[in-house]
């Protein structure tokens, strides 16, 4: 049996598919650690057996929060907020960490590192230490080169190739070119195409196993009946002007319609809420997603990939990061429309569910993008390569 330490940051989406990789592996037998920086709700997220590897810090939960924005508003968009990513939050965040990762790889001394791509940090460790490491890719964008900027890839690979260089890397290129493989939680259908060497392993999606941690309102839920139900989720990249600016469209468009709406936001935030609105900050998304027809959101990576598992068409209406790089993939293989953050109107909203709801094309590409993710292997495949690597 071998030991795998997983490097994360203290961000949902990028721990939930280590949770599953973990789990799996803990069920064969090896140790598991997670090394990630103390965060509320890091501990028991991780499953049972498990080491929690947590560094300790003496910042309050606001600055953690300003450290890794996670929870803090911005209002820049586009290119300037991938900018801003970089330089403020990614390349700041990993020089804080590094010193504690070393440490915990040195007292752990495990066989294989499996580190977040954003958590170069990660990389930089391992290859001080010699420990053979493996890249996971949770924004699968940041690997693909947009053909209308190609200088930008260039640029975010310069920010992360500096951050080696100051940290005692001699390469000129990323340390994800050195991994023993890099896993890639999508499919080559929904990606796109591409020039990426055998080293990058597509496995879809890895979403099972994660257990139901909120509670829901399932008996207003299954008192809509058979009317169509949507999900909206816009994720924490706004500041508070333009969260309710946002939310009130959604409620002008669907107020008065025959269709049940999930949202994912705060139900203070509002003075009155439809009788067709279920509004909580946290919801069980996994077990509700095979009751919806149609989701709309800022087309994060991890909320349009659990659609699409499900063979859930989407309504994206990108608005930082990677987003928009996402959103065109929905709409390049059939699954979905995208509308623009800043200019939409509620009846474009509208419009646009009910066009998905009416044309059953967009399910019909949605499920052919699940089947996609499906023949990856999912989970099976991902540790399958890791347990090659220790064999």
């Amino acid at each position: 049996m071998a030991k795998f330490a997983f490097v994360i940051p203290p961000l949902e989406g990028h721990i939930n598919p280590t949770l599953s990789i973990g789990r799996r592996l803990l069920e064969r037998g090896h140790t598991v650690g997670w090394i990630c920086v103390e965060a509320p709700g890091i501990k028991e997220k991780l499953p049972e057996g498990a080491k929690a590897l947590i560094i300790q810090h003496h910042l309050s939960e606001d600055d953690l929060s300003e450290l890794t924005k996670n929870s803090v508003g911005i209002s820049i968009q586009g290119i300037e907020s991938l900018k801003i990513l970089y330089e403020d939050v990614l390349i700041p965040f990993n020089q804080f960490l590094l010193e504690g990762i070393v440490s915990y790889l040195k007292d752990f001394e495990p066989d294989i590192v499996v580190y977040d791509q954003q958590m170069f940090a990660g990389a930089v460790a391992s290859y001080r230490l010699k420990i053979p490491f493996v890249a996971s890719v949770t924004a699968p964008s940041s690997i693909r080169t947009i053909e209308a900027l190609p200088k930008l890839h260039e640029w975010e690979d310069n920010q992360v190739i500096s951050f080696q260089q100051r940290n005692g890397v001699p390469f000129d290129d990323r340390l994800d070119e050195h991994a023993e493989f890099v896993l890639v939680y999508t499919s080559d259908l929904f990606f796109g195409e591409h020039k990426l060497s055998q080293q990058y392993k597509f496995v879809g999606p890895v979403t099972e196993a994660r257990p139901n941690q909120y509670t829901f309102d399932w008996d207003r839920f299954r008192a809509w009946g058979d009317i169509p139900k949507i999900l909206v989720s816009i994720g924490t990249t706004f500041i508070f002007e333009e969260k309710i600016n946002f939310f009130l469209k959604v409620m002008e468009a669907f107020k008065n319609e025959e269709i049940g709406v999930v949202v994912i936001s705060d139900p203070d935030l509002f003075d009155e809420i439809p009788a067709n609105f279920i509004i909580q900050k946290r919801i069980p998304q996994l077990q509700i997603l095979p009751f919806l027809q149609v989701v709309v959101c800022h087309a994060g990576q991890n909320t349009v990939s659990e659609s699409l598992s499900h063979g859930i068409p989407l309504v994206t209406i990108p608005v930082a990061y990677d987003q928009s790089q996402v959103a065109e993939s929905v709409v390049k293989t059939g699954a979905g429309i995208r509308l623009k953050f800043n200019r939409f109107r509620p009846k474009e909203l509208r419009d646009a569910v009910y066009e998905i709801l009416n044309n059953s094309i967009y399910a019909e590409n949605a499920g052919t993008v699940r089947d996609s993710f499906i023949q990856c292997g999912g989970v099976d495949a991902a540790v399958g390569y890791l347990e090659e690597l220790v064999d």
